[in-house]
């Protein structure tokens, strides 16, 4: 399946002038047009329409750069109009053709290899043969594949106590060396299941795989977290944190990459933003990208270091109850600021917000995940004068990367409208800081 959308994309990319519809496309491989736009989105993570759409604004806007007549370009592509080709850029992308490439500089469309991104999908035959061969393992009951829309690796639930990941060597390994780290200190964490050849890794032609232990606990629901329960819930969040930053700081750091969060935001992250800002008009104080880096090359230097989860979103911190459980996938786990996860655990929750009533409540519900982690693990002084720069920063970093990846458009949109969000609040969320 993955060969045939592959082979889709490239026919997509070569025949973008020509007149087709997407019913013959999907004659072309021989399914039902509602079945392949479905198969289309699983693998690629966009529909069909959107996906042609986005790969004709993209040629269209490069034969302009290139001095071809922009009226002539659009009718190229299958535009009834420039005006057409104007009107669907600028809900893309922001902005028209013109400023963004004021803005911006583009290279020539490269077509997307698909079969690099290595999601294969898999049956549940195929998943079976595979736990079965590799580990000793029960009897298998059940197989079900978690929603991989947001996470990062193929992922599947067995027997409901179990999960298998596909990923990256490298992630897998960081995680189980973690893993087994943290349960070492009395921390509960994912137990590793062994492969017949006691190797926590299987390493196959068609990728990496890990098994382990399910963690007791669910990830809270948003409904939940702002309950009458929402101050418990984000001290006991923050104090979790601070608890496994106490162990994770004990671990060895040899091993693990450290993450140069200054490097980042000043070379990548704050350039990019600041075309953003520009490209769709956001109403942000005049020169923030200074005023940020200045804060941040005065402060961060100063932070404490040490290896950190990274990626503590709502969905990696499990709940026993009104507990927090454990903490999961530390695939992408690094040395850097400790004070990003608090942070960071912010911003999640922020990205998952869609009540306007939640909003209001935010500002609440991060001053109290700051007020636990500090009942544990007192933060510095430079600490507390970072929390908004580094807010900002992780914002910042998120729209640098999710503006660029197409079927992202919907997180980096988000993204955009939390950063704006967060210097909307800056007088309030500084009061808050004074009062604690």
């Amino acid at each position: 399946m993955e060969r045939i959308i592959a082979d889709c994309v490239n026919y997509i990319e070569t025949h973008l002038k020509s007149h087709w519809t997407v019913t013959e496309l999907a004659e072309r491989y021989h399914y039902s047009p509602f079945h392949f736009a479905r198969l289309f989105k699983e693998i690629t993570g966009s529909t069909l329409a959107t996906y042609i759409r986005q790969r004709k604004l993209c040629h269209t806007l490069y034969d302009i750069s290139q001095g071809q007549p922009k009226q002539q370009a659009a009718l190229d592509y299958g535009f009834q109009s420039y005006s057409g080709f104007y009107r669907a850029f600028t809900q893309v992308y922001g902005c028209g053709p013109k400023v963004y490439l004021k803005i911006h500089s583009i290279d020539k469309p490269v077509c997307p290899n698909i079969l690099e991104r290595g999601q294969v999908m898999y049956t549940k035959t195929e998943l079976i043969k595979l736990i079965t061969t590799n580990w000793t393992f029960p009897a298998i009951t059940s197989i079900t594949p978690l929603d991989t829309e947001h996470i990062r690796h193929q992922v599947w639930v067995i027997n409901h106590d179990y999960i298998l990941k596909k990923g990256q060597y490298d992630e897998l390994d960081k995680h189980a060396r973690i893993c087994a780290g943290l349960i070492n200190e009395g921390i509960a964490s994912q137990e590793i299941y062994l492969t017949n050849k006691e190797c926590p890794i299987l390493q196959l032609d068609a990728g990496d795989f890990i098994l382990m232990k399910s963690l007791v606990g669910e990830p809270l629901t948003m409904t939940a977290l702002f309950s009458e329960k929402m101050t418990l819930y984000a001290n006991e969040q923050g104090r979790a944190l601070a608890k496994l930053h106490r162990v994770l700081g004990s671990l060895s750091s040899d091993l693990i990459d450290t993450y140069d969060l200054i490097t980042t935001l000043e070379n990548w992250a704050l350039p990019e933003t600041t075309k953003v800002a520009l490209q769709w008009q956001l109403d942000l104080p005049s020169g923030f990208a200074d005023a940020l880096l200045s804060k941040v090359n005065t402060l961060f230097p100063r932070l404490p270091q040490q290896v950190i989860h990274r990626d503590p979103n709502p969905g990696n911190i499990l709940y026993s109850g009104t507990k927090v459980s454990g903490f999961i996938d530390f695939d992408i786990s690094v040395k850097s600021q400790r004070l990003f996860d608090l942070c960071y655990m912010g911003t999640a929750i922020l990205s998952h917000l869609t009540k306007p009533s939640h909003y209001r409540q935010w500002p609440q519900l991060f001053q109290e995940l700051i007020t636990g982690y500090h009942q544990e693990e007192p933060l510095t002084e430079e600490e507390r004068q970072a929390i908004f720069p580094m807010l900002c920063s992780i914002q910042m970093i998120a729209i640098a990367y999710f503006s660029h990846v197409n079927e992202w458009q919907e997180v980096a949109r988000v993204n955009r409208e939390n950063l704006v969000y967060l210097y909307a609040i800056q007088d309030e969320f500084d009061i808050r800081l004074q009062t604690m």
